[in-house]
C-alpha cells in the first residue's frame, strides 16, 4: 500500500498532467471562437453586401425600363420617317438579348450564393452542437478536478 505520501505525489502529477490539456483545450476553444466570430462577420457582410446590390440592380432596371420605353417611343417615330431605322432596331433586340442572359447569369449567381449561405448556416449549426457538446466535456473536467485551496 503506497504513503500518504505517495499518494499526494501521484495526485499532484495528475492535476498537472490535466492542466497542461485544459490549457490546451482553452487556447484551441479560443481560437475557433476567434474563427467563427470572423466567419459571421464576413457573413453579415455578405449579406448586406447582396443587399445593396440588389437594391442597387432593381434601381438601374427601372431606370433602363424608362430609358428604353424613351427609346422605344422615338424608335417608332422614326421608323415611321425612315425605312434603314429596321436594322438599328434588330441591334438593339440583340442587345436586349445579351442582357437577358447577362440578367440570367445574375440570377444564376444569387442563387449560387444563396445555397452557400445555406451551407454556411448548416455548418455553423453543426459547430453550434460541437461547441455545446466540447462546452458540456470541459464542464465535466472541470467538475471532476479537485477545487484550489
Amino acid at each position: 500500500m503506497a504513503s500518504q505520501e505517495d499518494r499526494i505525489i501521484v495526485l499532484e502529477e495528475t492535476i498537472s498532467e490535466y492542466q497542461s490539456v485544459l490549457q490546451g483545450i482553452t487556447y484551441e476553444l479560443t481560437k475557433i471562437r476567434g474563427f467563427i466570430v470572423t466567419q459571421t462577420e464576413i457573413t453579415l457582410r455578405l449579406k448586406q453586401d447582396i443587399k445593396e446590390l440588389s437594391q442597387g440592380m432593381e434601381t438601374s432596371f427601372k431606370q433602363l425600363s424608362t430609358y428604353l420605353g424613351t427609346i422605344e417611343t422615338r424608335l417608332d417615330r422614326q421608323d415611321e420617317c425612315l425605312g434603314t431605322i429596321e436594322t438599328d432596331i434588330i441591334g438593339i433586340k440583340t442587345r436586349l438579348d445579351r442582357q437577358d442572359v447577362r440578367l440570367g447569369t445574375i440570377e444564376t449567381d444569387i442563387t449560387d450564393i444563396k445555397t452557400h449561405f445555406e451551407r454556411q448556416d448548416k455548418r455553423f449549426d453543426r459547430q453550434d452542437a460541437r461547441f455545446d457538446r466540447m462546452e458540456t466535456l470541459l464542464t465535466q473536467i472541470v467538475e471532476r478536478l479537485p477545487k484550489a485551496p
